[in-house]
């Protein structure tokens, strides 16, 4: 079995994409926070799925693509790449976004459907106890981003690795 090489610079760019994410927290709007932290889990959602999927672009294309982002999270949900908690606080993260982007007036996470929202997401539970819980919804949202960034680089690491054609007995 070939050996593969390591590809430095690609192992460590996520590690710039993190530190470009967090410095993006830090600096914007809660409106900008709020669809840029959403962009970020859509582009892994496609990203997990173009690494999985047989690579056929123009099917790609015309098909994942096309996707809404609930779709694409379902559609990771049902191949197995995320479990139900993770699904569901990736659909959370979806209608904050949405109530951002819809609502020119809205510019807070202490808005309380926002907040509301906030309270729900399942990695709080995972990672916190009440004591030490992240204690804005602006910091709970920002913290969900970033644990979800890095359960996604390590599904993605990990089914890279996978071999496909030896795995499923497929050919392009």
């Amino acid at each position: 079995m070939e050996e593969k090489k390591i590809n430095f610079e690609q192992a460590f760019s996520h590690k710039y994409e993190f530190v470009k994410l967090q410095n993006e927290f830090n600096t914007e709007t809660p409106r900008s926070v709020a669809i840029v932290g959403c962009a970020y889990m859509d582009d892994f959602l496609n990203e997990l799925l173009r690494t999985v999927m047989i690579e056929d672009k123009k099917l790609f294309e015309d098909f994942i693509d096309r996707l809404t982002f609930e779709r694409r999270i379902i559609m990771c949900y049902l191949l197995g790449l995320i479990d139900r908690k993770m699904r569901d606080d990736l659909i959370i993260i979806g209608k904050i976004r949405n109530k951002f982007a819809h609502d020119k007036n809205l510019n807070s996470f202490d808005v309380e459907i926002i907040s509301t929202y906030c309270e729900k997401l399942n990695y709080l539970k995972v990672l916190w106890t009440e004591i030490d819980m992240p204690d804005t919804p602006r910091k709970r949202y920002q913290g969900a981003i970033i644990y979800y960034f890095g359960c996604f680089r390590v599904i993605s690491d990990f089914c890279k690795r996978i071999d496909r054609k030896t795995l499923f007995n497929v050919s392009k």
